[in-house]
């Protein structure tokens, strides 16, 4: 429930990596052609991309070895984020 702020979120993160409660390593792409989607994050959650030769070429393998490339933050130190952007917001630049 609520709305997604990802934005502010990847801020704090880069921030305060600990906000980040559970992450994990995954290939991930940026379908801008319109092949898939269009303008969207694609996240190989399955770890697919290891074993999937049918859909090699969509992924674009960053490390030498293939391995994942990318960490994503799947779960968020709520309260943490909340007093971060609080107190953000309260010192004025």
């Amino acid at each position: 429930p609520g709305i997604g702020l990802p934005d502010p979120v990847a801020m704090a993160i880069a921030l305060d990596p600990s906000l980040c409660t559970k992450s994990g390593k995954h290939h991930v792409e940026i379908e801008c052609e319109g092949t898939f989607t269009r303008g969207m994050t694609v996240v190989d959650q399955l770890g697919v991309t290891a074993y999937d030769t049918a859909n090699v070429g969509m992924w674009h393998a960053v490390n030498p070895d293939g391995s994942p490339h990318i960490t994503v933050c799947w779960e968020l130190d709520v309260p943490g984020w909340k007093a971060l952007l609080e107190k953000s917001v309260r010192t004025a630049v």
